[in-house]
């Protein structure tokens, strides 16, 4: 899945960019821009993709994408015949460079600039302070001028007040300004999320990006922050979580169509990484 870059062109009398979409599905790839993004989700529900992470998505989510971030809000299904609306959200995509030269480095924006680091593994928004935010994204969508730049100033810091939050992904997903990189980095990621329910092999993967397995290995853990391994694992326990969910599958099923082997392996690494066993998460989601 290679991440395209996507230019964010703002109103000439605008300093960043607000809107509100609404369609039968989200149509936008998988995607970054050196903006940072926050989503507002108002309708439809499906599978959400920050860096390395995958997890699901639905009315009410709010979530904060770093600059050069790669993100896909991918629906659970669309119908070409249907002319009702299935998906709508805000999006509030705004330039760190043109906060800091308007704004410098003041102390009162302190906070702001932890936040802004924190963005760049992507951020989900919990608790009271998402009602409040996302209704202030409703009210910028209507403002223009001074009180538009004072309305997303004040959602920035109630954003960087809350410690009602989870990071989603690695900070090494960013997308680095180095050529070489990003396409090294997107021809390895199209192959596993193409490939995850079979066996992926390191010296096979190694060969499209014309390096030895250990050379790779080296390289992938540099530029992701994990090993190759985790992140396939990470990969299919995200899709197993979309199946449990999604489908009447046993695990027995799932875990052999998302490449596992061995269901007693995949009970265990499922729940070091949700916290719960597949049959709970599946309960929990289902409550």
């Amino acid at each position: 899945m290679k991440a395209k870059f996507l230019k964010i062109v703002n109103a000439p009398e605008a300093s960043f960019d607000a809107r509100w979409t609404s369609s039968k599905y989200f149509n936008t790839p998988w995607h970054f821009h050196p903006e940072l993004e926050l989503n507002y989700i108002l309708s439809s529900t499906g599978t959400r993709f920050v860096g390395d992470h995958i997890d699901r998505f639905g009315p009410g989510d709010l979530v904060l994408i770093g600059s050069n971030l790669p993100h896909l809000w991918k629906n659970d299904s669309h119908y070409p015949g249907n002319n009702q609306v299935k998906a709508e959200a805000v999006n509030i995509r705004f330039s760190v460079e043109q906060l800091h030269f308007l704004l410098g480095e003041m102390p009162e924006l302190a906070k702001v600039s932890k936040l802004l680091e924190r963005a760049k593994r992507g951020i989900i928004i919990h608790g009271k302070v998402k009602k409040k935010v996302s209704e202030l994204m409703m009210v910028i969508l209507e403002q223009k001028g001074f009180k538009r730049l004072i309305t997303l100033l004040t959602i920035l810091d109630l954003l960087a007040e809350t410690k009602d939050y989870k990071l989603l992904s690695h900070e090494r997903s960013v997308i680095s300004g180095r050529r070489n990189d990003e396409k090294r980095m997107n021809v390895i990621y199209d192959y596993v999320l193409k490939n995850y329910p079979n066996e992926i092999s390191l010296k096979e993967t190694s060969k499209l990006v014309y390096m030895n397995p250990s050379s790779f290995s080296r390289y992938f853990k540099h530029c992701a922050g994990k090993s190759f391994s985790d992140f396939i694992i990470e990969i299919r326990i995200g899709n197993a979580c979309k199946m449990l969910v999604e489908t009447d599958l046993s695990v027995s099923a799932i875990f052999y169509e998302c490449g596992f082997n061995n269901q007693s392996n995949f009970n265990t690494l499922f729940k070091r990484r949700m916290g719960v066993k597949p049959l709970e998460y599946r309960k929990n989601y289902a409550e």
